[in-house]
């Protein structure tokens, strides 16, 4: 018999950072409407796109928010200028239809 030993890959620690973040920072989320996604998995996609901006620093300014969508060709949802709250910008994914082909 053969036996063969795994041995676990070494990892670096990761310290987790305890200041004051002070980066600012342009997001620019590209969501599929291509035919194949379907509407579950764009609902999936923008839910989860929802959830990411939850997590940013929005409305202290650090980071500005815009969504483009495409299928066969680009369409701009709205610009980094477009919202300055989360909330805004939340509405604004949660508005956007799934619109395929």
């Amino acid at each position: 018999t053969t036996t063969t030993t795994t041995t676990p890959r070494p990892r670096r620690p990761t310290t987790p950072y305890t200041g004051n973040c002070e980066s600012q920072g342009d997001v620019t989320f590209i969501l599929d409407m291509s035919g194949s996604v379907g509407v579950e998995n764009f609902d999936r996609v923008r839910n989860f796109t929802i959830s990411a901006v939850r997590d940013l620093e929005v409305d202290n300014g650090f980071f500005r928010i815009s969504v483009v969508t495409f299928s066969d060709a680009a369409n701009i949802e709205f610009f980094l200028s477009t919202y300055q709250s989360k909330q805004e910008i939340i509405d604004a994914i949660r508005r956007i239809p799934y619109v395929y082909g």
